[in-house]
């Protein structure tokens, strides 16, 4: 009888210890198939933006048009080293825009300056960003979607015409002042 008794506690063990593996392979795939609906969700309102240059009234704009689904707020543009073949290189600074709603437009205004200028910068053409540039540069758009998710993107502009890049989570959190 004790045998029988031992054979029945030990198939009840494997049998717990099995419904415990099972059950632990079962909350791993419920917490991923929840993950991966966080994802699509955000995926599904997640802003992104095509850039060009337009000219109005004697002045050059970065035109940012938002082609996502979702909202972008806190919108920077990283200063965009200008770099001269024979003169020395320059910086443009982006003015901040709030708020660019899903497939709308907002021409964002710029200032030149020279590398450690403090001056207070000329109005730029952006001449050096289109195909009349010496170089290409990477200009890289930061932005929350309305959770306050940072995301950013790098497009690149000059010499070789517009390169679109992909949005990407900002991991460094950096919001310029």
């Amino acid at each position: 009888m004790e045998i029988l008794s031992l054979i029945i506690l030990t198939l009840t063990l494997g049998a717990i210890l099995w419904y415990t593996i099972v059950t632990h392979r079962m909350q791993k795939a419920v917490v991923e198939q929840v993950r991966e609906l966080v994802h699509q969700r955000q995926l599904s309102n997640m802003p992104a933006f095509v850039a060009e240059i337009k000219h109005d009234a004697g002045q050059d704009y970065l035109d940012l048009t938002n082609i996502g689904k979702g909202v972008a707020i806190n919108v920077t543009i990283d200063n965009v080293v200008i770099r001269y073949p024979s003169s020395p290189s320059s910086q443009i600074e982006f003015e901040r825009t709030l708020r660019i709603e899903a497939g709308t437009t907002a021409a964002i205004k710029s200032r030149s300056f020279g590398l450690g200028s403090a001056t207070d910068g000329d109005p730029n053409t952006l001449t050096f960003l289109g195909v009349h540039a010496h170089y290409d540069a990477d200009v890289t758009i930061r932005f929350q979607d309305m959770e306050g998710t940072k995301y950013l993107q790098t497009v690149q502009m000059g010499k070789n015409g517009y390169t679109h890049g992909f949005v990407r989570p900002d991991k460094s959190h950096h919001q310029p002042d």
